[in-house]
């Protein structure tokens, strides 16, 4: 049930980085800056989705071993990961410019 839960959350996710990747490739040819902010909270949207995807597919690690509880665990982990890095690096970025 959590597996299932996890798995959800991952094709969301999925789903959602296509849609930014869309709205930032439009925003880039037509230079519109509206654009820059959808995609911006498309992302951190992304991340919080993972989020819940990741704890969903943790809690349902002793259910019975299936390919959408695997996958639903790896890209949960890899899209959590990304918003912690990007998370991160922006962190890293503001502390350089005020130096």
């Amino acid at each position: 049930m959590h597996s299932q839960k996890g798995f959800r959350y991952a094709m969301i996710s999925l789903i959602l980085s296509i849609v930014a990747l869309f709205v930032t490739i439009v925003s880039i040819r037509f230079e519109l800056d509206i654009f820059s902010l959808v995609a911006g909270f498309i992302v951190i949207l992304i991340g919080f989705i993972s989020l819940f995807g990741f704890i969903a597919s943790l809690k349902g690690i002793k259910e019975k071993n299936t390919n959408k509880k695997v996958l639903g665990l790896i890209i949960n982990s890899v899209f959590l990961l990304g918003f912690v890095f990007i998370i991160v690096a922006n962190i890293y970025d503001i502390y350089s410019a005020l130096n």
